[in-house]
């Protein structure tokens, strides 16, 4: 006999839909559809994270059942918001809004979970009431959290809905904090619940056709911090002259310089200039109010540092663009020794901001503070890091050694010293991608094995320091640990999220590694924050347009933005001109390349995809395209 009990319980209910999914469907009903299922994966995390569960999700709705009334609401504004800010990557046409309504109500259970009754019924109708973009909930769900939540809530009066007897008292949540609830004209114009930021600027910044959202660890989880641009006041910090005799110490000065830049990068209310703009104009005689006009910078921050080997002296003048002159000055004297250096460091750091008038920078101030600890004793321990910086800017065999060397000495002379560790994690990772794996263990030490030793340790000591989370994550990246890599990637941006260097190498990490729509958004804001970043940056681009087939576009994206050729300016060539019937441009690009790196063939390319953790599929595609542009299989003499 078939069970006949009735299992029947109160329960919160969430019902949402998408406002206008029959006009997405019909503009394009691909795109509608893999969007929806990345919306309704980041809606499901939402309602997992509140101990809820979906019930149901046909066609373009969602049913859901939350264990309290507290706990439906928190997380319906929640998942409208993570919507808000995904929308903002979206052009207007692709944008998919959701309309939410919560009730509190009895409902019926079936063994495989499904529920109905009036409780699913009630929140179906005042879903129908709620704009785009917004949650209304019922009298029942209101009286339970009323004061228990930061949220204010709007009395739409009775409203009779279909298939209930009786009239159903709508409120309208939002989310004014400690808001009391206020009755509402029926015919007050109503705002959709929408990100301050991200809606105002995202939406032109980051152009892009959907978001792939991560399992765990997810990157979306804080959209504020991390895709939002800075919308305060902008500083340009020059390099600062070397006014000493010794002009070997022109790296000790462009270290200080980008010190300030990245102390000053984590101030939310700034938006700092690139290190790798400013530093184009070292030793120019360009009058100041140019240079801000070309940077696009409101204050540039110019100055210099004389030092005799036992005292420093550094000089920095602050000018305002707005008013044509320099609005703040100050000199700095102390002994030449690492505490009082950085000490300066953080000194000039707070009277900038302090001049420019910067009010939301409390826990970036702290930050600041947090810095000192871990300091090298011995100011040559610096000066090593410095030299690492210098490397990555100049990279070389012969700078490459000098920098490994020295940071080696320097983390058994100090063994506390975070910066030090992640700068000589950097270099062994770089080793290890450019000579790759078989190459590397035939060295006298496994330069990836050192990598992430040194970068563990640099996280260990220095848990709040971004770089060191970065060479972290590169780290993982290369033992193909990617939980581990996404993990120390977000960690890393998270902790700094306007580092254009950070957000691009990261961003090439994370596309390579299989999620091409986050790594492009992370790429995209880079270029926002820096036009002046690595042209190899560009790939990820060029890229999204040969997996689309838009094989012109993914041409001109490596034309327009590969100044110099070179290996990446070749391969890419190569990988679009087979597909277009350019074959003959295509022979000579291989002849080219050919001839910087004698042999070359797609097995050559497939034993650096490995390297890099890309995805088999886009291995296979990508052989494919370089095999129709006429470059061999094995090299010549296999």
């Amino acid at each position: 006999m078939a069970n006949t009990s009735v299992n029947r319980k109160l329960a919160a209910i969430l019902s949402a839909d998408v406002v206008g999914y029959s006009r997405l469907m019909a503009s394009s009903d691909t795109a509608t559809v893999e969007t929806l299922k990345e919306y309704r994966a980041a809606i499901g995390d939402v309602i997992v994270r509140h101990n809820g569960r979906i019930v149901n999700a046909p066609g373009d709705n969602i049913l859901a059942e939350l264990p309290s009334a507290v706990e439906a609401v928190s997380a319906a504004i929640e998942f409208q918001k993570a919507i808000s800010d995904r929308n903002a990557l979206l052009v207007d046409e692709r944008q998919m809004r959701f309309r939410v309504g919560v009730n509190l109500g009895d409902v019926i259970e079936e063994d495989d979970g499904t529920i109905y009754g009036d409780g699913v019924n009630v929140a179906a109708r005042i879903e129908g009431l709620a704009e785009e973009g917004g949650v209304c909930i019922s009298s029942k769900v209101h009286d339970e959290v009323e004061g228990k939540l930061d949220f204010g809530f709007d009395f739409l009066g009775e409203h009779a809905v279909k298939n209930i007897e009786r009239p159903v008292r709508v409120y309208r949540v939002h989310e004014e904090a400690g808001a009391t609830s206020r009755r509402v004209n029926k015919t007050e114009t109503r705002t959709p619940v929408r990100s301050s930021i991200l809606a105002g600027v995202a939406i032109v910044i980051f152009a892009i056709a959907g978001v792939l959202v991560w399992t765990s660890e997810d990157l979306w989880d804080k959209p504020d911090s991390i895709l939002s641009i800075p919308t305060g006041p902008s500083v340009a910090v020059l390099p600062l002259a070397n006014q000493s005799q010794d002009q070997n110490q022109d790296y000790f000065a462009e270290g200080v310089t980008e010190d300030i830049i990245t102390r000053l990068s984590w101030f939310s209310d700034l938006r700092v200039v690139p290190g790798s703009l400013t530093f184009a104009y070292k030793e120019t005689e360009i009058p100041l109010e140019t240079l801000a006009q070309r940077l696009r910078a409101d204050y540039v921050l110019e100055g210099g540092i004389r030092g005799d080997g036992k005292k420093l002296r550094v000089t920095v003048r602050l000018f305002d663009a707005g008013v044509g002159a320099n609005i703040w000055a100050n000199t700095f004297d102390t002994l030449l020794e690492p505490d009082s250096l950085f000490d300066i460091q953080d000194e000039i750091t707070e009277a900038v901001v302090s001049a420019i008038g910067g009010q939301s920078g409390v826990i970036a101030r702290k930050r600041v503070v947090s810095a000192s600890q871990g300091r090298p004793t011995d100011l040559s321990s610096y000066e090593c890091v410095l030299l690492a910086s210098a490397f990555d800017r100049h990279p070389s065999a012969t700078n490459q050694r000098l920098a490994r060397e020295c940071l080696e000495r320097t983390i058994e002379a100090e063994p506390a010293y975070a910066e030090a560790f992640a700068a000589l994690s950097m270099i062994y990772a770089r080793q290890y991608a450019n000579t790759g794996a078989a190459d590397a263990r035939t060295l006298d030490y496994k330069p990836l094995d050192r990598a992430l030793a040194t970068a563990s340790r640099a996280v260990a000591l220095e848990p709040t320091n971004a770089n060191a989370h970065n060479q972290l994550a590169r780290a993982y990246f290369h033992r193909k640990e990617i939980s581990l890599f996404r993990k120390h990637a977000m960690r890393a941006i998270e902790l700094n999220p306007n580092d254009p260097t950070v957000l691009g190498s990261l961003g090439i990490y994370i596309t390579w590694s299989g999620d091409i729509e986050t790594g492009a958004a992370l790429v995209r804001k880079a270029t926002i924050l820096n036009p002046d970043i690595p042209d190899w940056y560009y790939q990820v681009f060029a890229f999204q347009h040969f997996l689309n087939g838009e094989y012109a576009q993914g041409l001109e994206v490596i034309e327009t933005h590969y100044g110099a050729a070179g290996y990446w300016d070749y391969f890419w060539q190569l990988v679009f001109l087979g597909y277009l019937g350019q074959h003959d441009k295509a022979a000579a690009i291989y002849s080219k390349l050919d001839e910087a790196y004698p042999g070359y063939s797609i097995a050559d390319y497939v034993h650096e995809a490995a390297i890099w953790n890309i995805p088999q599929a886009w291995v296979a595609s990508i052989s494919d395209a370089l095999r129709a542009s006429g470059v061999p299989d094995e090299r010549p003499n296999k």
